[in-house]
């Protein structure tokens, strides 16, 4: 589960983020850690909701080709040779409804109440190459940090730092999880953070699960440092199928992204 920073810009090129649901500073599952996928983190441009997932047909073979079209916002994407797709959009809150068109089918499916606040959607769709008919299940994860430290963040689908923490407060991140509008609980998730250099291996920081009451809620408390050496957060979920990876930016690690270099050599972050 823990790659460099690297490999796991790769990973989110061709799955989410930017291509999350790999699951930053803040999810869902994260939102205190968001990805990279259309725009580039530190640039203020990047998607507010990615959305992520598979289509197979109705006896479970992946289908290649498959277009689906967020009608909101009229962003497209389609389906790889096994069936995965990635679209990293603009849209801010409410209801999603993509028209999916393979193979003679043409049909629309409705994501509920994606939160407005940046969130991972994970969707399953299942295609009845008879019925001409599409179904789907649906996955979103957002993450926020709260508490004492809401001040402090902006909780959008990349959680950002807007100004410097007092050294050693202790920061909850929250963590949750729906299923088809509902909370899921059970589903673990993990706090990891990096240096400030291309490469930089990521530790481990805190463990959590989402609860059973409130259904789909998990949180995580640790000392937010300031210290330049830590560049980066991010949250792994660990989904039904695929991990999702939400990625928090402190402002150390906008410097990062504007050229500002720092010693790889003074540590690796343990």
């Amino acid at each position: 589960m823990v790659t460099d920073r690297t490999s796991e810009k790769a990973t989110e090129n061709l799955v989410d983020l930017k291509n999350i649901i790999q699951f930053t500073f803040f999810l869902t599952l994260l939102s205190f850690i968001g990805g990279c996928g259309g725009g580039s983190i530190g640039t203020g441009t990047e998607p507010r909701t990615s959305f992520s997932g598979a289509v197979s047909s109705e006896k479970g073979v992946p289908l290649a080709g498959v277009q689906l079209e967020l009608q909101q916002t009229g962003e497209k994407t389609t389906t790889a040779a096994d069936g995965s797709f990635a679209l990293e959009s603009v849209l801010v809150g409410g209801d999603a409804t993509f028209q999916v068109t393979v193979a003679g089918v043409n049909d629309e499916v409705q994501v509920n109440d994606v939160p407005n606040d940046g969130a991972a959607v994970r969707l399953d769709l299942t295609v009845n190459l008879n019925s001409q008919e599409v179904s789907l299940e649906n996955i979103s994860i957002t993450a926020k940090i709260e508490g004492n430290c809401d001040p402090y963040f902006e909780n959008n689908r990349t959680i950002r730092q807007a100004q410097k923490v007092p050294d050693g407060t202790v920061c909850p991140l929250r963590v949750r999880v729906k299923k088809n509008g509902f909370g899921l609980p059970g589903v673990p998730f993990l706090l990891q953070r990096s240096r400030c250099f291309d490469g930089a291996p990521w530790h481990d920081v805190e463990f959590g699960t989402t609860s059973q009451d409130p259904a789909g809620l998990g949180e995580v408390s640790f000392p937010f440092s300031n210290a330049e050496e830590f560049c980066i957060y991010r949250v792994v979920v660990q989904g039904p199928e695929t991990p999702q990876v939400f990625l928090v930016e402190t402002f150390r690690k906008q410097a990062f992204d504007q050229g500002i270099n720092y010693d790889p050599n003074a540590g690796d972050g343990s």
